[in-house]
């Protein structure tokens, strides 16, 4: 069945005094002489930058998987992590020959599985029709099923084409789902003739499906339970059908629904509309509310130029705050909208570093964004390219960054590439799978000239960010979530590990780092707590760095440099009672060499590479438990003996095979019981540990990589 309820909201872009502003004066007027240094962080220009690479403080790592589909060409909105293990995710195909395919894949068994072209799923062929190109909607699971929408991506400039190549017009977009027991495709309903879905959301409560059309700008709504589609006529002027630029307004890329079923759009200029179903006016702007007001920085020249997008990209509900966050389209300033209050407030510039504090982002806004676990944003960001020598200038390049929202903390985890070194430049979805890692589909650049006359056949299909790139669209998996989280995953609020530590003092000085610390007891019971004191001729701490982060392990099951060691080293665990504390200090010699970076390239055989740490986990180790209990078992045995171990020598080696030694030593000017354990002992594996985590700091550390 279907509906039709026209209204159609008409808005008026004020022109400029003196008339529209022409493409080839545009570009005639000299950009202002105004650097960043001399405002604080303000920049009038706005300009792409690249950065090369040796100047990189951070990176990260991705996993690559072929999902071998060469005429596929871009992912927007379309990944999700399912119920069923598997990540769900479609390529489209800018190929008027080819549809979008739809894929899942297993992290247990790193298969992808071509599940269906997307002609063939919906009863069409591509070759004789004007094909369903694109997947252009988010991958939403409801009641054992996922549920999407169609898109055409034959375009003749910002228009859909008519020409047709012969074919039949295009038919317009279909709502569908997949279920996942049966695997079946369903079409559900399919909107008018030329136009298609190019966002989609779900009302879970009432189970209704809402879409915008592409590009008349129409709000569709399908009735699951009813087999309803409506039309509620347009809620952008003409839309993109509009002429350029004073009709022209671009459609909204992501539809913002409430647990109520409340559904929220946005314009270019800047109003937000409202969609209440149990009004007989269904479709309202809400007045006072005005996203243009959104940016932190602002330019009148910029504005002046006409195409300043103030609708948002990606917008998303947090259950945590009831509130919605989303992105302002031309700025990537994340904000927090609170419809109940009817309130927008401008939070961060959610951009890497080096495009912060320009009056329009060069990048514009990504749609991988997400609310992802303890309260945190995870946002794909395109960023200043990174310039690798002997390799074609890109656009851009792919960067990580999070927001702790609980904390304010916006943090630039650095540029994506993958294990082979090859650039990840683009991205426009975002989900954590069943395994913690983070996904996305992205645009990676391909290495070897035997790879890059294939994948050059599919880049002229390509979106405009892809000009002159040698790349494939792969799945990529980056690192788990954890990783990049503000606060680590051992700070739940039930977990009292998380509150042994106190960092009292980090500090840096020449090549030496000094790291002051206090463990207290939080338990009802005693615990042993790793020591840093010296035992035989090193002292017992293990580190290592992930990329920007260095870990500072104080524990005793520790990677040793050699398989042989004599004599065995030996742990020293200091004995605290409930509520009580211990001061210690580790102070390290840099560089460190016993590890290296994640991700880096090498010239030559060697090099010595300056990197700059930001972040550093300290890690305690300590018994407790049952382990406690045959502490007190073996201290009430021998620790009237009086036997002092011989810390320096074999002797003591030799005794801890057998059993621990549990001695009464001066410490903190009291006597403290002590116990000595060597890395034989078979009862180690018992030991526990605690975390604690110092976020934005500066260490220097030179790291010498070889070619190995």
């Amino acid at each position: 069945m279907f509906f039709l309820a026209v209204a159609v909201f008409a808005q008026a872009r004020t022109k400029p005094a003196g008339g529209a502003i022409s493409e080839s004066n545009r570009t005639a007027a000299p950009a202002p002489v105004f650097r960043q240094e001399d405002a604080g962080g303000l920049s009038a220009v706005v300009k792409k930058r690249s950065i090369p690479f040796e100047s990189l403080g951070r990176y990260i790592e991705a996993e690559l998987f072929n999902p071998r589909f060469r005429e596929g060409d871009s992912n927007y909105h379309a990944l999700a992590a399912v119920s069923d293990g598997k990540i769900h995710f479609a390529v489209n195909s800018h190929d008027p020959d080819r549809a979008a395919r739809y894929y899942t894949f297993n992290p247990a068994t790193k298969a992808i599985t071509f599940v269906a072209e997307m002609d063939t799923a919906l009863g069409e062929d591509a070759k004789t029709q004007v094909s369903q190109g694109k997947i252009h909607t988010p991958i939403i699971e409801h009641n054992g099923k996922v549920w999407f929408a169609t898109m055409t991506s034959f375009y003749e400039g910002r228009l859909p084409g008519t020409g047709n190549y012969g074919k039949s017009p295009y038919g317009g977009g279909h709502f569908v789902s997949y279920d996942l027991k049966t695997g079946q495709f369903t079409d559900l309903a399919k909107v008018i003739p030329s136009e298609s879905i190019i966002t989609m959301n779900m009302d879970t409560k009432n189970e209704i499906l809402y879409g915008l059309t592409w590009p008349s700008g129409l709000l569709v709504s399908y009735d699951i339970k009813g087999d309803e589609l409506c039309n509620w006529g347009a809620v952008q002027g003409r839309g993109e059908w509009g002429e350029h630029p004073w009709e022209w307004d671009v459609i909204c890329r992501t539809l913002a629904i409430d647990p109520e079923g409340n559904v929220y759009g946005s314009t270019m200029d800047g109003m937000i509309w409202h969609y209440d179903r149990t009004q007989a006016r269904r479709v309202r702007y809400i007045e006072g509310l005005d996203l243009a007001r959104v940016p932190r920085v602002q330019s009148a020249e910029e504005e002046l130029k006409g195409d300043f997008y103030h609708c948002w990209r990606v917008i998303r509900w947090n259950p945590n705050t009831n509130s919605f966050w989303g992105l302002h389209f031309e700025t990537t300033t994340l904000f927090e909208f609170v419809p109940s209050a009817k309130l927008i407030r401008a939070v961060a510039e959610l951009r890497p570093k080096a495009y912060r504090g320009m009056p329009r982002n060069p990048e514009k806004s990504q749609l991988g964004f997400m609310i992802g676990p303890q309260n945190t944003i995870f946002y794909l960001a395109h960023g200043p390219a990174v310039a690798v020598q002997g390799r074609p200038a890109l656009q851009s390049n792919l960067y990580l960054l999070t927001y702790d929202i609980d904390r304010g903390i916006l943090t630039d985890h650095g540029p994506v590439f993958s294990h082979d070194g090859r650039r990840v430049f683009f991205a426009e979805s975002i989900a954590i799978g069943p395994d913690d890692h983070i996904y996305t589909v992205a645009w990676v650049e391909v290495a070897g000239a035997n790879q890059k006359g294939r994948a050059a056949e599919a880049a002229p299909f390509g979106p405009e960010e892809t000009v002159n790139a040698q790349y494939q669209i792969l799945l990529a998996r980056l690192p788990k979530w954890q990783t990049f989280s503000q606060v680590p995953k051992e700070k739940a609020a039930d977990n009292e590990e998380y509150h042994m530590i106190e960092i009292q003092n980090l500090t840096f000085t020449e090549k030496t780092l000094t790291l002051d610390y206090r463990v207290t007891n939080p338990f009802t019971k005693d615990i042993r707590v790793c020591q840093d004191i010296d035992v035989y001729d090193g002292d017992h701490v293990e580190t290592r760095i992930d990329a920007e982060t260095i870990w500072i392990r104080l524990r005793f099951n520790l990677e040793r440099d050699s398989a042989f060691r004599s004599p065995y080293p030996i742990a020293k665990y200091l004995r605290l009672s409930p509520g009580q504390s211990h001061s210690g200090r580790i102070v390290l010699d840099l560089p460190i060499r016993n590890a290296s970076p994640v991700y880096h390239f090498r010239e030559g055989r060697k090099k010595r590479k300056q990197i700059v740490l930001h972040r550093a986990v300290f890690e305690v180790g300590y018994f407790g438990g049952k382990m406690s209990k045959f502490f007190d078992a073996v201290s009430e045995e021998i620790n009237e003996k009086g036997i002092k171990p011989k810390t320096k020598g074999g002797l003591l080696g030799d005794m801890l095979q057998f059993q621990p030694a549990i001695v009464e030593e001066i410490q903190d000017g009291q006597p403290r019981e002590v116990v000595y354990v060597d890395e034989l002992w078979p009862s180690i594996n018992c030991e526990e540990s605690a975390k604690v985590v110092v976020n934005d700091v500066d260490i220097p550390c030179s790291v010498v990589v070889d070619d190995k």
